[in-house]
């Protein structure tokens, strides 16, 4: 059997169909489309990804090798 711990290391976001390296060890998830931010001071608002680390995981995780 399977300990959580190794699976979850197995599951982590830099094993996933959704997960996008930008720089090594930074990525984006793009399991959903981008979320409008606004800046700071609201004078413009843009479009973006969650930034995810490859150890991170979530409970939408899917296998690079899945289909569909």
């Amino acid at each position: 059997m399977t300990s959580l711990k190794t699976r979850l290391e197995n599951q982590a976001c830099c094993n996933c169909k959704f997960y996008r390296e930008i720089v090594q060890e930074h990525g984006l998830c793009r399991r959903y489309a981008p979320k409008p931010i606004a800046t700071t001071d609201c004078s413009d608002i843009f479009w973006k990804q969650p930034d995810v680390f490859p150890e991170d995981w979530c409970g939408e995780w899917r296998s690079k090798n899945e289909t569909a």
